[in-house]
């Protein structure tokens, strides 16, 4: 079965056309249902290069110490315009093209193990990257609990 990465692929795919990128107004929330959760909408910023968290799907804003829409790249500690996360945003912006990648968790959640991305570029023009869809995938721990059998819960005979 597809992931959500691979099932964003196919539909930015679809809206892509004939376009070099897709235009961000063919991206619709109504087409994805199963996919808003796991979105994040970046703008990317000129002069110099940036990025800007524009809308955070809930279940990764669930995921983060602090709310990040509106906060720039830039503004957050943990990223840094040589690490991974930025790069892999640069590189889309360059190509123009989607990119999937395992990227660091960096956040409260202890149970989660790895996280994918897939970002996708999208353009008010059909040429220039001024947005990135994200989609991510999350790797949780498995949460295990002691079984408890019957006969650990029963009273001793004569209680």
């Amino acid at each position: 079965m597809a992931g959500v990465i691979e099932e964003a692929w196919s539909y930015w795919e679809t809206i892509r056309g004939d376009d070099i990128v897709p235009l961000r107004a063919r991206l619709d929330p109504v087409d994805i249902p199963g996919l808003l959760s796991c979105t994040i909408l970046v703008d990317v910023l000129f002069d110099p290069l940036d990025f800007r968290y524009r809308l955070i799907g809930t279940g990764m804003d669930e995921l983060s110490a602090h709310r990040l829409t509106g906060r720039r790249f830039s503004e957050i500690p943990h990223i840094e315009p040589d690490g991974r996360l930025w790069s892999d945003h640069e590189t889309v912006v360059r190509t123009r093209m989607p990119l999937m990648g395992t990227v660091t968790y960096e956040g409260p959640n202890e149970f989660v193990r790895a996280m994918r991305h897939g970002l996708f570029p999208l353009s008010g023009d059909g040429r220039t990257v001024n947005k990135i869809w994200c989609v991510c995938e999350v790797s949780r721990a498995q949460i295990v609990t002691p079984s408890r059998r019957v006969a650990d819960r029963a009273e001793p005979p004569g209680r």
